[in-house]
């Protein structure tokens, strides 16, 4: 063999190696950039999950501030409404300090021996008759049951007092008891108990 024909064997060979060399290195690019990518949305995808994650945790405390808000807001606004309250209230003490002592004035007045002592202070709307609230609702369909007649609600109110072992009622509490009595006929009439008569109205059982 020829030197000439070694050294086109050899170039030939050299340039099947470089050409072998180009593809490994051409694999192996598209591998790294293959690779690259799918790191780089790995990484995007842990940064959509971070800030998903982070709005998530934002929203929860913005719903816990928000509501939070809300609370301090409410409180801030019953203190103050029962500041203008405990004003008002005030003010109605004073005058009703000067009223009391008005009138206590004029009874002396009237009657030097009048002693305020005698009168026991009452409670405007306030539960005052002398046994459990519901008795007298109870009591006056009882009564109305075994009655064999209509009744006037001051009749019944007289039945109930007995039932009740108060015996020595004066009229001030059989007025009361009679004042309740009435309320509760009228607020069933139609339905449970029928009336008779204009005044005084006289109160029986619907029959069944």
């Amino acid at each position: 063999m020829t030197k000439k024909c070694a050294g086109v064997q050899r170039a030939d060979a050299n340039a099947r190696r470089g050409h072998g060399l180009g593809e490994s290195c051409g694999i192996m690019s598209q591998k790294n950039r293959f690779a690259d990518s799918t790191n780089r949305a790995d990484f995007l995808s842990e940064i959509g999950m971070g800030k998903s994650n982070l709005q998530a945790s934002l929203e929860k405390k913005y719903a816990a501030w928000s509501g939070e808000l809300l609370e301090v807001q409410k409180q801030i606004f019953k203190i103050e409404e029962s500041h203008a309250e405990l004003t008002q209230l005030r003010a109605r003490a004073a005058k009703l300090e000067e009223l009391v002592g008005n009138a206590k004035s004029i009874f002396f007045e009237v009657n030097p021996e009048w002693d305020p002592e005698q009168i026991k202070p009452t409670r405007t709307g306030s539960y005052t008759l002398p046994f459990e609230i519901g008795t007298v609702s109870k009591e006056c369909m009882t009564i109305l049951r075994e009655a064999e007649k209509a009744m006037t609600s001051r009749a019944i109110a007289k039945m109930i007092l007995q039932r009740q072992n108060i015996i020595d009622a004066d009229w001030q509490l059989l007025d009361k008891v009679r004042s309740a009595v009435d309320a509760c006929m009228r607020s069933r009439r139609g339905k449970y108990v029928q009336a008779e008569g204009e005044y005084p109205i006289y109160w029986s059982i619907i029959p069944a």
